[in-house]
């Protein structure tokens, strides 16, 4: 994967960071059905590449964990975990964000 990114410079308003690199990406899968109302799914990834500017590399690992519970035939609810997080960014980021969703899904068939 290529991977082209734009950031404004945090030192200077009229100029933008510019990073064109190569990544490597790799995830893992796993969903598991946890009784007869429930299932658990999650997803890892892990993402690297080299910067020759300043000659380091950076890594991104996000993860979304989900957990869901069906309440009758036609009706579930559902809760997901996302989170990034940047290893060395090319600017200074907040490196941990946490963001909980929940909602539900309906089902009209019979």
């Amino acid at each position: 994967m290529y991977e082209h990114e734009r950031w404004d410079n945090p030192e200077n308003d009229n100029t933008y960071i510019i990073k064109d690199l190569p990544k490597f990406s790799f995830y893992y899968s796993m969903h598991i059905n946890t009784g007869n109302i429930s299932k658990f799914r999650t997803v890892f990834y892990y993402q690297t590449g080299y910067d020759p500017n300043p000659g380091l590399v950076r890594n991104r690992i996000s993860y979304d964990v989900q957990f869901e519970v069906l309440i009758s035939k036609s009706f579930s609810s559902m809760s997901s975990l996302p989170d990034p997080l940047k290893i060395s960014p090319s600017i200074p980021l907040t490196a941990l964000f946490i963001l909980l969703r929940t909602g539900s899904d309906g089902n009209s068939k019979p």
